[in-house]
């Protein structure tokens, strides 16, 4: 319980500073699911899963604590610097990142994919798949994972200021020999 006035105080105090300087590089993560949250409200969301009833991505990363989403901003962020700046016509980048929950794990997935090859009505699936097959393989990886969430997107350097997220939750732990393969 907060007493009359003591909240102003409280906002003021170093403390309460120093947290929100450093919650800001987890607001990138927030954007992007509240970008995703918003577009499933307004029906502009592509996709099978329904975001808002049941298990999705979306359902299992808005579950991490704020200390651990600043850090998995800051790793998704780092990726996007390090996606090399002089690649050819297609670059890929897959970067796996441990949640604070055990047996949970990230695979962010950067494409650069030449403007003709995007503009296929079937680029999405396949960028998709791509990153499907990636949450496999980290799976096949870490085989103490029995979730793995995937974040795809076309590699922010080259994306052109427009830019859609693919999100892949791979409930894993069932993990049959046929599936490994």
């Amino acid at each position: 319980m907060i007493g009359e006035g003591e909240w102003h105080d409280f906002i003021e105090t170093g403390l309460y500073k120093n947290t929100k300087k450093e919650n800001r590089i987890s607001y990138f993560r927030d954007e992007m699911i509240q970008r995703t949250c918003r577009n499933s409200l307004d029906g502009t969301l592509s996709g099978n899963s329904d975001i808002l009833r049941g298990e999705s991505a979306i359902f299992e990363m808005v579950k991490e604590p704020r200390f651990v989403r600043r850090s998995l901003a800051d790793k998704l962020l780092t990726a996007i610097q390090r996606f090399p700046d002089h690649t050819s016509q297609f670059a890929r980048q897959f970067t796996f990142i441990p949640s604070f929950q055990p047996n949970v794990g990230y695979v962010f997935f950067q494409l650069r994919a030449p403007d003709a090859f995007r503009a296929e009505p079937d680029y999405r699936d396949k960028r998709q798949t791509l990153l499907e097959i990636a949450c496999g393989a980290a799976k096949n990886k870490f085989p103490n994972l029995i979730k793995v969430i995937g974040i795809g997107i076309d590699a922010p350097k080259f994306a052109g200021g427009t830019n859609a997220e693919d999100f892949i939750l791979m409930p894993c732990e069932s993990w049959p020999d046929e599936v490994r393969a």
